[in-house]
């Protein structure tokens, strides 16, 4: 069940018309989703790099010196994060890369390949969520810290702040979760089903 069924059709075929094997063309069929697959990785490792363009944000505001450890602190956590994420992409890009789906079980390898970098891509980006909202907080923190204070001082109910953001990063957390799903879902989700759906005809045959 590989490719070489092309050339042996070609050799048996006395009215000069090829006639792929239609198993052949199924496992063909699967290619597309993988090159889907490919870009949404791209798109990925992008949104990642983007990421160190926050350790810049103390550079272009005036940065209250008392957040600017703290802020780093978090970067440098977050950044952390990021690379392990970036070796995750450049590692599965290359085994989509260089997948041979030539057969029905390399097929089943690249689905579950693909099934396992997506619950390495909504652990990694839900362990990330709250490195954005301590950013929300920090930057404003840290560019207008007397403003803030003073906000904060003048309430009457300094409390309802605090519940608040703890409501807010709820909120945000909870928002992102369904996010990242959906997200994994369209990018590689879709196309790990088209692959499975590959799979499954080829064991009707």
């Amino acid at each position: 069940m590989d490719f070489n069924d092309i050339q042996n059709a070609w050799n048996n075929e006395n009215t000069g018309e090829i006639r792929v094997p239609n198993h052949l063309e199924k496992i063909q069929s699967a290619s597309m989703p993988l090159t889907h697959i490919k870009k949404g990785l791209k798109r990925e490792a992008y949104l990642q790099i983007l990421i160190l363009v926050c350790g810049l944000v103390p550079v272009f505001i005036k940065f209250n010196l008392n957040y600017l450890v703290l802020f780093y602190l978090v970067y440098f956590i977050s950044v952390m994060v990021s690379t392990y994420f970036l070796i995750k992409i450049k590692d599965f890009y290359k085994i989509v890369n260089n997948k041979n789906i030539s057969t029905k079980d390399n097929l089943y390898e690249t689905y579950y390949e693909i099934k396992l970098f997506m619950e390495v891509y909504k652990i990694i980006s839900t362990v990330s969520i709250p490195f954005g909202f301590i950013y929300m907080i920090l930057i404003p923190l840290g560019s207008k810290t007397e403003k803030i204070i003073k906000i904060v001082e003048g309430m009457q109910s300094p409390e309802i702040l605090f519940v608040g953001l703890i409501i807010g990063f709820v909120l945000w957390l909870t928002g992102c979760w369904f996010l990242i799903k959906a997200h994994a879902e369209l990018f590689y989700g879709k196309y790990a089903k088209e692959i499975k759906k590959v799979i499954d005809e080829l064991k009707e045959e």
